[in-house]
């Protein structure tokens, strides 16, 4: 019996799934860090919030490319949105979670 290109075979499924992760890597990695620059600018729209400058936010917010939305919570409470869309790179990411990703972060914030 030969038992050539038996070892090849692992390596034919492996290779497709190696290749999946690393898009996935390589996609997520500035989604990632969308989000961290998100949560980075949250803080000083909470600041200018809490400062009683409500109409600069989406001022602030369109000058840095995000999206600001303020809801009503409750009686006493608010929730501010911040939002930024991401541009997926690889086919294999882009069929998956389509094109562009929206990271989001919100934050709860007494009405003052």
């Amino acid at each position: 019996m030969d038992n050539e290109g038996v070892s090849a075979l692992p390596f034919l499924f492996l290779v497709p799934i190696l290749f999946v992760v690393g898009c996935f890597i390589y996609d997520f990695i500035p989604v990632f860090k969308e989000k961290n620059n998100l949560k980075d600018n949250m803080e000083y729209i909470v600041q200018l919030y809490e400062d009683g400058h409500k109409d600069q936010i989406s001022i602030y917010a369109n000058s840095k490319g995000m999206k600001a939305q303020i809801y009503k919570e409750s009686d006493t409470k608010e929730r501010i949105e911040l939002s930024k869309e991401v541009e997926m790179k690889s086919p294999v990411v882009k069929l998956i979670f389509g094109t562009p990703y929206k990271v989001e972060i919100s934050k709860v914030v007494e009405i003052k």
